[in-house]
């Protein structure tokens, strides 16, 4: 099972991972990871960034939702209607004398409208009525049939014209902008937190296999001075040092296994996998601490972006800056549109339409559209207006101070962002210089053990100068290592702000 997981899991970073060097090795049940196949994986596999991504894709349906009140709507009906009366004397004069009127009709309508974006509706309608009453005679008794067809309209001059109609559309579509920015925020923080992890993992592999070296060296000192203390060649006290530096350093190490396995249930996480069904190790790929170090040392003017070229890349890519200029254009589109509701109604209308009688439906259909046209038509203009119009000025005022609000989010993002980015690239240079002077460190530390160690085989050194180097020199390699992760996590954080985190993986966005 812990095999063919990580086939799958390889398949996956093989898909994101454009780099050809990306080959996910498993050796003893560990998933051994370089950072371009573990930031491929976490972006195909976290479960947050999915999550996020549903948010986006929702959006799109409510563009859709809005676009759909100007789909054309069909409307059917049909009635059949009964009427009995007695009917007045005036009635009946107007009746050829009947006394009660009876009549059974049936009513068909059909009609389709539709909503522009202009502000205006536009229908077509027909209307059928077959007659059957007492007043008809015998001959076309339940046979007369009348029909209307004809086209309205009405189109809003002022008030609801343009964007009063149009601005639930407009504001959904900025929406949807909206929620891609906030993907792709999310989305880079949760890319951004699993490369700290990433180095966190990093870290706490190399203290840990810098630890077990310790663990090693006291090991054989001790089994060589036991020999040596048996053999009456150094004082007892010697392996009783050696001892308790011994526990100690196997104290350390339990502590470094435990940070290196609270590290790999982190990284495990931002790439989807639960360690309670899947049991192996992830594993960071390194080549040894030096070689690593001076790769890093000497990448550094190429990998420390120009502060012009990344204030480029900050306008054109970071997605807070990007959901702020979004924001301000939805709340200009907001004061437009209350601007718009401010204004009087004037309303245009028009219809025309034409009647027609007949024996019978086609008869009456054919008599409106090929007879001699009966035509009903109109035109007016409605208007209204509040006396006071207290609302849509103080809709106009609230709105356009939302708008400045807006605007100046935009600055404080800018500013905020922009100071923060130029600082990290500075403090680049101040991390590099640190990661040199540690270096030095190291060095002088790995002179003073060597010295040390050959002193102590010629007699001419204590035990305890030899230990107390040891842990000089080890604390020297975790102070180097500690810098470099802490470097390497500056880094992508510009990367990040500047909007570059996904370009430098090769993976689309």
């Amino acid at each position: 099972m812990i095999i063919k997981t990580s086939a799958a899991l390889c398949t996956a970073i093989l898909m994101t991972a454009q780099s050809a060097a990306a080959t996910p090795k498993m050796i003893n049940d560990e998933l051994q990871l370089n950072l371009q196949e573990y930031v491929g994986l976490v972006t195909r596999q976290n479960i947050q960034i999915k999550t996020r991504k549903l948010d986006w894709k929702d959006s799109k349906f409510s563009i859709e939702i809005e676009k759909a009140d100007f789909d054309p709507v069909l409307s059917l009906s049909a009635n059949r209607n009964a009427n009995r009366r007695l009917n007045s004397v005036q009635q009946q004069l107007s009746l050829s004398s009947i006394s009660e009127f009876k009549e059974q009709n049936t009513e068909y309508d059909v009609a389709i409208s539709k909503k522009m974006q202009l502000g205006g509706t536009l229908k077509f309608s027909l209307n059928l009525e077959a007659l059957d009453n007492n007043i008809q005679p015998d001959f076309i008794r339940g046979r007369e049939s009348v029909v209307f067809a004809g086209l309205t309209m009405t189109q809003p001059l002022l008030q609801n014209r343009g964007i009063g109609t149009t601005a639930p559309l407009k504001v959904a579509q900025i929406g949807e902008k909206l929620a891609f920015q906030g993907y792709r925020n999310a989305r880079s923080n949760v890319v951004y937190q699993a490369i700290n992890g990433y180095w966190d993992l990093y870290e706490a592999d190399f203290v840990t296999s810098l630890r077990e070296q310790t663990v090693n060296k006291l090991g054989q000192l001790l089994k060589i001075n036991q020999r040596r203390a048996s053999l009456g060649n150094v004082p007892a006290t010697d392996v009783l040092l050696l001892k308790s530096r011994l526990a100690n350093a196997q104290s350390r190490l339990q502590l470094a296994k435990l940070q290196q396995e609270d590290s790999l249930n982190t990284a495990k996480y931002f790439m989807g996998v639960s360690s309670q069904t899947e049991s192996y190790s992830v594993r960071t790929k390194n080549s040894g601490l030096r070689k690593e170090l001076a790769k890093l040392i000497a990448d550094h003017k190429s990998n420390r972006p120009d502060v012009d070229t990344a204030m480029s890349g900050f306008y054109a890519g970071n997605a807070d800056y990007l959901s702020s200029l979004m924001r301000a254009e939805q709340e200009n589109l907001r004061l437009d549109y209350a601007g718009n509701q401010a204004l009087p109604k004037l309303d245009l209308t028009a219809s025309y339409g034409v009647n027609g009688l007949g024996t019978g439906s086609s008869d009456a259909i054919d008599n409106a559209f090929n007879g001699e046209t009966r035509a009903n038509w109109s035109v007016g203009l409605n208007f209204s207006t509040p006396l006071n119009n207290r609302k849509g000025k103080n809709s106009v005022s609230s709105a356009s101070l939302k708008k400045r609000q807006a605007l100046n989010d935009i600055e404080e993002t800018k500013i905020k962002l922009g100071n923060h980015l130029v600082a990290m690239i500075q403090g680049l240079d101040l991390k590099n210089k640190n990661i040199k002077a540690l270096k030095r460190a190291w060095d002088s530390d790995q002179q003073t053990y060597n010295l040390m160690r050959n002193k102590y085989k010629n007699g001419n050194s204590s035990i305890e100068n030899v230990i107390e180097s040891e842990q000089q020199l080890t604390v020297a390699k975790e102070q180097v290592l500690l810098s470099m992760t802490n470097y390497q996590k500056s880094l992508f954080l510009v990367k990040q702000i500047d909007g570059s985190l996904f370009s430098h993986f090769n993976i689309d966005e």
